[in-house]
């Protein structure tokens, strides 16, 4: 089989064929950041777009802002079943394969734990090997799990594991090497298992279910080390060997091509040792490798670009012992690097901004971190001014700068090292302005420099200070130079001598001379921008500076503007000034200033520069990144030090268009230069999730004691609280990478708010003594570029009221009310009742006493009655008594006084009665 070169169809942008090396800059994720340990092994996006890494301490999640961290726990079988994770891996079902040194693990993503599998000895349907190394899924849904043990078939209906030994196969078949140990497995688009091991490559004919190794060239493939395979979108299956380099294997034709590392090639592959192989959706082809750092591979020229840790650059590789590679679904290139290396991750697509700054990109670099001014030369190559390194001329064909310095021992060299402002005026000759030199100028094809200076007793003619702080040729070739106090001046060049233009007419703030900014209109108007006395028009005719008058937009008076740092005349008229209020948008004609400000959506109100592009929208240079502003919507889309900006600090001047289009701006960590028409906004709509609940400041365990959650939260729909778990908060993330620092966020609680709250940046709300009811509550996000997911996700929630307030309680007051109300009724009417029970006695015992007192009295007049005739009989009767009588007689007359004594003590005794 003979090795010849395939034409590999992958597709490189048009920015890395515009380079003879991308520019990538990567960002940084390490302990530091919370990620569990710095030995990175894989790397995976779920289908819920959370970042899952896997180290040798264990497993990440990542958000875009926070690392949630999973590990072994002793007595919890269902944690990890060990800490260092080999590989991990999502089937079609949403379901994330987890493998360790020690089983294989599948995560529950309701519980938030995991389901282990182990290997056992006394079960042949059980996993082969502890020692996982590579999943993959078939088109039938069936896992195959790659072991140090040989490979395996898991059936998820049955839960089953098939064990396929390959020492076994081996001994059936002669051609078959005997290997046991598996490194990476791959389903091709002709439905063939491709098995990488420790003696080449197995291949799985699905049709037939026989395995086959017929894969050999001249170089021996199948007595190499395998650790990476993978298909690309044209056919071809690469391999990364463990010290052979890459072979490439088209499916079609059965050929093979080669590459390994020629260390006297700077364009040969970075090394020799493959940890992992990727294409991206690009249909680039990386290789991350395990000493040499990070291959892209070059179809047109069968080359390699190589990227690698540079100590002087902060925004390189950590590492060049890489592991794993990874693009999710935004187009960040991930990679994992080993040891301190670390999580490094970029987006080829947004590399929009180059950044140049002292060390980059060679020896031959920028020579000081903080840039004054840009002027480009007629060939393309760039004149720039640094605060302390002088000039430097960026030659683009050689990619390289050349310095120019003050040298005190030449007269001839620059003035001052401090550079404010460049200019090559219409004879080629280079003007330069200087803080403590004076004027310097280079005449075309001259490398000594002229200086001007203020003659002694400010001699006529002379430039009226060593302090220049800007420089403009206008369209009658004039060259019109700014100082620092000084005023205005005007380089005579029949005479090689300077014309001042000071404003001697404001006495009081003294600022108006320090000219900071110098513009000319179309109506060859030229405008003065000065550092404390605002806009100023020099009136040619007089030779007069004036003040410029402002009329507020809103509160129609008028207004002054202190700095002028910029002024610029749009393609459509419209008149703009940088300030340190904001961008302010000027009428000639009304005298009217509308302003754009903080307020409006800038990031900062201190604006140095202004450059308008093709398409009309103004760039614009501030204390906090460059701003995109569109005139016609009055949008703003900002950029900072996490787009690839320089720093978010820009310096005044330090802004240029080149004439290919391309824009420079300086800044204190050297410039920027970008085409505006490669800047393309992210139209990825980012996924929102709930990644956090608590309850009272408290994180809430799943299914524990009183809990809320029957599952994780990112996984629940609705919860149902107590009324004493009315305190809680939410914590949420649009799961946008790009970068996750600029996602925004708003949120309502239905049922509480009227609209939506604005959060900005926070990703988090508390809520606190909700009262009980139904509530909805919605989060939204946008991108990094303000394109917002509208829908959205919600999560439903219902606050229960106490048990005193409950319908069943209410239930219970109505019947204890009724209760009440009858026991009422039936006490009144009880007590009625006894009231005429009490009445009716007491009539009954009125009656009584009135009878036994009319008795009483009967029994008194009738004792009267008789009393008295009784003792009108014994008084008789004892006046006989002294008559004696005899016989019957006196018999009688005892017996008569005797009963009639009798009968009065009888009356006598119911009188006594009576009176009781």
């Amino acid at each position: 089989m003979k090795v010849f070169s395939i034409f590999i169809f992958l597709t490189l942008s048009s920015f890395w064929g515009a380079n003879p090396k991308p520019y990538l800059k990567f960002n940084h994720l390490s302990i530091k950041n919370g990620l569990s340990q710095n030995s990175i092994t894989c790397i995976i996006q779920d289908n819920k777009g959370f970042m899952w890494f896997g180290t040798w301490e264990g497993l990440n999640k990542y958000d875009g802002h926070k690392f949630s961290v999973f590990k072994p726990e002793p007595e919890d079988t269902t944690s990890l079943s060990d800490i260092v994770i080999n590989t991990l891996f999502e089937d079609s079902k949403g379901n994330l394969w987890v493998g360790t040194r020690n089983g294989l693990n599948l995560f529950d993503r309701l519980n938030n734990n995991f389901i282990r599998f182990h290997a056992d000895e006394n079960n042949s349907n059980s996993i082969n090997g502890n020692f996982i190394t590579s999943i993959e899924e078939d088109k039938e849904g069936n896992i195959w799990i790659g072991t140090k043990k040989g490979l395996n078939k898991f059936d998820p209906k049955n839960q089953t594991f098939q064990r396929i030994d390959f020492t076994e196969l081996a001994r059936k078949n002669a051609r078959l090497d005997t290997a046991n140990i598996i490194y990476s497995l791959l389903w091709d688009s002709h439905e063939q298992l491709w098995v990488a091991t420790d003696k080449g490559v197995y291949i799985l004919d699905s049709k037939n279910g026989d395995f086959y190794q017929n894969l050999t060239d001249e170089y021996e493939l199948n007595k190499n080390i395998v650790n990476a395979i993978t298909e690309d979108s044209s056919g071809n299956v690469w391999m990364g060997m463990e010290s052979a380099g890459v072979a490439i294997y088209n499916l079609n034709t059965r050929d093979f091509l080669r590459f390994t590392n020629d260390p006297k090639d700077l364009n040969s592959l970075a090394y020799n040792s493959i940890s992992e192989i990727m294409e991206d959706s690009e249909k680039n082809v990386w290789i991350a490798t395990d000493g040499g750092g990070l291959s892209l591979f070059n179809k047109d020229k069968n080359t390699f670009t190589t990227f690698q840790n540079e100590v002087n650059n902060p925004y390189s590789l950590q590492s060049n012992a890489l592991k794993c590679i990874y693009e999710d679904k935004s187009g960040n290139i991930w990679v994992g690097a080993m040891a301190w290396g670390g999580l490094c991750y970029t987006n080829p697509k947004r590399q929009y901004f180059k950044h140049f700054r002292p060390g980059f990109p060679n020896r031959n670099s920028l020579n000081d971190g903080a840039v004054n001014s840009f002027f480009e030369k007629n060939n393309g190559d760039l004149w720039i001014a640094t605060d302390g390194g002088g000039i430097n001329l960026f030659q683009k064909s050689e990619n390289t700068f050349k310095h120019y310095k003050h040298d005190a021992l030449n007269p001839k060299s620059l003035s001052s090292n401090k550079v404010l402002d460049l200019l090559e005026d219409f004879e080629g000759d280079l003007w330069a302005a200087t803080w403590d030199g004076g004027l310097n100028r280079l005449k075309a094809g001259s490398e000594e420099f002229i200086n001007y200076l203020p003659g002694d007793n400010d001699e006529e003619g002379s430039i009226s200070s060593e302090h220049i702080w800007s420089l403009y040729e206008d369209s009658e070739q004039n060259l019109w130079i700014g100082t620092f106090g000084k005023g205005l001046n005007l380089y005579d060049r029949e005479n090689d001598k300077f014309i001042s233009y000071e404003d001697k007419g404001d006495v009081v703030s003294g600022n108006s001379n320090q000219i900071i900014s110098i513009y000319e209109d179309k109506q060859k108007n030229l405008w003065v921008g000065t550092l404390g006395d605002g806009l100023k028009l020099l009136d040619k005719e007089s030779g007069t500076v004036v003040n410029v008058e402002m009329i507020n937009g809103s509160t129609k008076k008028a207004t002054v503007i202190h700095d002028v740092w910029t002024v610029h005349e749009d393609e459509s008229n419209n008149f703009w000034l940088g300030t340190s209020s904001g961008l302010k948008k000027y009428d000639r004609k009304t005298k009217i200033v509308k302003s754009f400000d903080i307020e409006d959506g800038l990031p900062n109100n201190v604006v140095y520069g202004v450059l308008e592009d093709l398409s009309g929208k103004l760039w614009l240079s501030t204390n906090k990144g460059l701003s995109c502003f569109n005139p016609l919507t009055r949008q703003f889309r900002n950029y900072d030090s996490g787009d690839g900006l320089q720093s978010n600090q820009f310096i005044q001047g330090a802004y240029y268009k080149g004439k290919s289009g391309e824009m420079y701006f300086g800044g204190i960590n050297g410039f920027n230069v970008f085409n505006p028409e490669d800047v393309k906004v992210n139209p990825k709509i980012p996924k929102v999730v709930i990644t956090d609940f608590q309850l009272l400041n408290k994180p809430v365990e799943i299914g524990g004691k009183n809990s809320p959650l029957k599952k994780h939260i990112s996984e629940t729909s609705e919860i149902t609280l107590l009324h004493c778990q009315n305190i809680f908060s939410f914590e949420f993330a649009a799961l946008n990478f790009t970068p996750s620092q600029k996602n925004k966020y708003k949120y309502k609680m239905e049922g509480q708010d009227d609209s939506w709250v604005e959060s900005g940046f926070r990703r988090f709300v508390s809520y606190t003594n909700l009262a009980p009811g139904e509530y909805n509550f919605r989060v939204k996000a946008c991108n990094n570029d303000n394109i917002w997911n509208e829908a959205g996700t919600s999560i439903k929630i219902t606050i229960l009221p106490p048990p005193w307030k409950t319908w069943w309680a209410y239930f219970g007051y109505f019947f204890i009310l009724v209760g009440i109300l009858i026991f009422s009724r039936w006490q009144i009417i009880y007590s009625e009742r006894l009231k005429n029970q009490f009445r009716l006695k007491d009539i009954e015992t009125h009656k009584l006493q009135e009878l036994s007192e009319l008795k009483s009295k009967f029994f008194t007049q009738v004792s009267h009655e008789f009393r008295t005739p009784l003792s009108l009989i014994l008084g008789p009767l004892r006046s006989l008594k002294s008559g004696k009588f005899k016989g019957d007689v006196n018999l009688q007359y005892n017996i008569m006084t005797r009963n009639a004594q009798k009968l009065l003590n009888l009356i006598n005794q119911l009188l006594d009665i009576s009176k009781l």
